[in-house]
């Protein structure tokens, strides 16, 4: 069995939400898979920006870190403004690829670094890469059947990943998403055209979505970042979940507090 390297293993502090007084910008309904790979912390690292570093493991597994996959289907988008939710009625599709638990080299707050993402909004793109700093790429991303594919608009295959699903759909928590959940906690790690470090953060919330294990296979079709070569890795067994109406929130960005 994989270990599932969770927020129980990197015992450095990190800005809570409500703390860094953050409100929500935007939020969408999310169909998708989210998955968890077991990387040797070396590889991993060499996606960092300069000046940070993976968190400090504590666990019995040093030599290894992880790296998360998030892919699927936005829907119900919208804008929040204040108390109000603004529709946007756009539907696309999206790839987020993070390494969560990193801190900065003179720091001591961990952080999620979005190593890439790619999404068929081009709102979403434009804003991704101009306010939150996400290195975000306009690409094709869509189901075909039981595989999810990444291309940028008529370029080569970047990535893909084949789900085999397990029990059925449940609508109360299964064994490993808590924890998995709870590794997005932590402020969101962006870095900007200029070279300003800045955070946002996340909110997946569960209570009207569905959850089931998955059996992921993920393959890197093409390089992505440093690091990111064409490879092949296996969800995390208690780590890796098909979800169904998940509603994925983000705040405004702001400062990045090490």
């Amino acid at each position: 069995m994989q270990p599932l390297l969770t927020a129980d293993a990197f015992p450095e502090p990190w800005i809570a939400r409500d703390h860094a007084g953050r409100a929500f910008l935007a939020e969408a309904d999310f169909d998708g898979v989210i998955v968890f790979t077991s990387w040797a912390r070396e590889m991993a690292g060499r996606a960092l920006p300069r000046g940070w570093r993976l968190g400090h493991n504590a666990s019995a597994d040093l030599g290894l870190h992880p790296v998360a996959f998030i892919f699927g289907v936005q829907s119900r988008t919208a804008l929040v403004m204040g108390r109000y939710s603004v529709p946007r009625d756009v539907e696309f599709g999206e790839m987020v690829v993070a390494i969560p638990f990193v801190a900065h080299e003179e720091g001591s707050h961990l952080h999620v670094y979005v190593v890439r993402a790619y999404s068929g909004d081009p709102v979403s793109t434009w804003s991704g890469n101009v306010n939150y700093g996400m290195t975000k790429y306009s690409a094709d991303a869509a189901w075909f059947g039981r595989t999810f594919t990444v291309a940028p608009r008529g370029g080569p295959l970047l990535f893909h990943a084949t789900v085999d699903t397990g029990d059925g759909w449940r609508a109360e928590t299964v064994p490993g998403l808590d924890a998995v959940r709870a590794a997005f906690f932590p402020p969101i790690l962006g870095v900007r055209a200029d070279g300003d470090f800045v955070s946002s953060y996340f909110d997946w919330d569960f209570k009207k979505a569905f959850v089931r294990p998955a059996r992921v296979v993920v393959s890197i079709d093409a390089p992505l970042a440093r690091g990111f070569e064409p490879s092949e890795f296996h969800g995390i067994e208690a780590g890796t979940f098909e979800v169904r109406g998940m509603r994925w929130r983000v705040t405004w960005p702001g400062p990045c507090e090490r």
